[in-house]
C-alpha cells in the first residue's frame, strides 16, 4: 500500500545583492604645481545598477584606504595634494553592501613640495618695559628647505616675511621688540619653509600678537 504525502517544507533562500561590473581603464593625469598638485581620475563604468564608486588611495605603497564615495554614474574625482610620495588610486562600483573588484592601479610621484612647518608657537617676555624678547618654535616637517620665514602681517590673508632662518631649525630667538612703535596692531605671526626668497611653503598655523595696555598678549588664531 502507498503512503500519503508528507507534509510540506519550505525552505527561505536569502536574497543575494550581486555587486555590480567591475569598472575598468582607470587613467590618473597630473596637474598643478608645488605646492599644491590635482590627481584627476576618469574611468569606464561597466555597469548599469551600481549606487556608486568607491575610491581608494595608498600612500608609497601602503595599505589602501577610501578616500572618496562618487555617486551613479559619476566617472571622474580630482584629489587635492600638497606632500611628496608615492600616491596609488583604484576605483570599485558598489551597489548595497556588494562591492565589485576593482579597477587596474595607478600610482603618481609628487616631489618637490616644501612641507609647511606645524605646532608653531610665540612667548613674549618684557626686557626693560620698553624692549620685549618674542620666542619662536616650530616643529620641522620639509626635508628639502633652505631655511625658514618668520612671516608677520596685518591680517591673515598675507605673507610678508621678516627673519629669514636657516634649514633645519626648529626654534628662533627675536630681540628688542618694540611693541609701543608697532605702527598696525595687531600682529598676524606665522612660519613657513622655503627654498628661496620667493618660493614658500604653506603656513603654519598662526598666532597673533596684540600690544594693550603696556603688553604683550599671545593668542591663537587657528
Amino acid at each position: 500500500m502507498d503512503s500519503g504525502f508528507s507534509n510540506e517544507a519550505s525552505v527561505s533562500v536569502p536574497f543575494i545583492n550581486p555587486a555590480p561590473n567591475a569598472p575598468s581603464n582607470l587613467i590618473v593625469s597630473q596637474t598643478g604645481s608645488a605646492p599644491t598638485y590635482y590627481e584627476n581620475l576618469s574611468w569606464t563604468d561597466n555597469s548599469n545598477n551600481e549606487d556608486g564608486f568607491k575610491i581608494y588611495r595608498n600612500l608609497n605603497y601602503g595599505a589602501f584606504s577610501l578616500l572618496h564615495t562618487n555617486s551613479a554614474d559619476v566617472k571622474t574625482y580630482q584629489d587635492t595634494l600638497n606632500s611628496n610620495g608615492t600616491y596609488g588610486y583604484k576605483v570599485t562600483a558598489y551597489k548595497g553592501s556588494a562591492e565589485s573588484s576593482s579597477t587596474n592601479t595607478v600610482y603618481k610621484t609628487i616631489s618637490g613640495i616644501l612641507a609647511a612647518p606645524s605646532g608653531f608657537s610665540l612667548s613674549a617676555s618684557n626686557v626693560d618695559g620698553y624692549h620685549w624678547t618674542f620666542n619662536y618654535a616650530w616643529t620641522d616637517n620639509s626635508d628639502n628647505e633652505t631655511g625658514f620665514a618668520i612671516c608677520w602681517y596685518q591680517d591673515p590673508t598675507q605673507t610678508n616675511p621678516q627673519l629669514w632662518i636657516p634649514a633645519n631649525y626648529t626654534s628662533w630667538t627675536q630681540e628688542n621688540v618694540t611693541p609701543s612703535a608697532w605702527v598696525h596692531n595687531p600682529w598676524y605671526i606665522s612660519v613657513v619653509s622655503r627654498i628661496s626668497t620667493t618660493q614658500f611653503s604653506a603656513r603654519s598655523n598662526i598666532m597673533i600678537a596684540t600690544y594693550t595696555g603696556g603688553n604683550v598678549v599671545i593668542s591663537a588664531y587657528n
